[in-house]
């Protein structure tokens, strides 16, 4: 976790305060713990994670590192609000993270259920065709509840 909060301090210093558009990709083999899913779902959702930087001293002096540039990026800019607020649209203006995560199974459904940004903020692409027991196994759930009535065309039409 240490390490994947250092990797989430350093995304925000490059996109917040150096404003540099920067793409996080995550594959699902990367995550080691479901609270870094909930890291990446509060980023989706409001482009922090909360008390990341309250966590350890050192985490603390990356933010003061990271807070003196954003300063300056606010009076350059001519930003005379909330700093904190300027820092995490920042954020969420250069952020871009890419979810690799394979839908089948349940450990997919249950992480759409526990962490809704994965949809809600999430555009959905597929870019492998689907194996052939997957597509069997979706069309069977979705229209196990349709009733059908097989029969001839000549039957239809009395």
């Amino acid at each position: 976790m240490d390490d994947f909060f250092t990797t989430i301090i350093d995304l925000m210093r490059t996109t917040g305060a150096e404003q540099k558009p920067t793409t996080f990709l995550v594959n699902e083999n990367d995550i080691k713990s479901e609270a870094q899913v909930e890291s990446i779902n509060n980023m989706l959702n409001t482009g922090e994670v909360p008390n990341l930087f309250e966590s350890s001293q050192l985490n603390m002096k990356a933010k003061e590192d990271i807070m003196q540039t954003v300063r300056e990026n606010c009076t350059k800019d001519g930003y005379s609000g909330n700093q904190d607020v300027y820092f995490v649209g920042k954020v969420r203006e250069n952020l871009h993270i890419v979810l690799s995560f394979n839908p089948i199974g349940a450990t997919f459904r249950e992480r759409v259920r526990m962490f809704p940004s994965l949809v809600n903020n999430c555009a959905i692409d597929w870019f492998q065709p689907w194996p052939y027991e997957a597509l069997i196994e979706v069309a069977n759930d979705k229209f196990s509840s349709f009733r059908l009535n097989v029969g001839s065309r000549e039957e239809d039409e009395n």
